[in-house]
């Protein structure tokens, strides 16, 4: 919420893809762009993580609102998160990310 992206950029791989709600996908530079994403709140309800030898599957139910700065689009709701991880030679690294966002009727 801070704009601070030194987390992003030590854990996200170099190759990186995310694929937001609205369908945009991003790479790690154009998500390390100031502002790319802007988060008003933030709060992760349901956190699942399963581990498969060096590759971790994350999912998540977070309600969220902010900005999408690509588009301009605001967001607020539900979101269901996919994230993928892979452990490299330098530690954990975020390889995808995929958000949808659950329809009003589903909560």
């Amino acid at each position: 919420m801070k704009d601070d992206t030194s987390f992003f950029e030590k854990y996200f791989a170099d190759d990186y893809t995310g694929v937001y709600s609205s369908g945009t996908p991003y790479t790690k530079t154009e998500s390390l762009a100031p502002g790319a994403l802007k988060y008003e709140s933030f709060d992760v309800r349901e956190m699942k993580i399963r581990v498969y030898g060096n590759t971790a599957v994350v999912t998540s139910l977070t309600s969220a609102t902010g900005t999408v700065r690509k588009d301009g689009k605001p967001f607020s709701g539900l979101f269901r998160t996919i994230r993928v991880w892979v452990k490299q030679k330098d530690g954990w690294k975020l390889i995808a990310f995929q958000s949808t966002q659950v329809p009003p009727a589903a909560h």
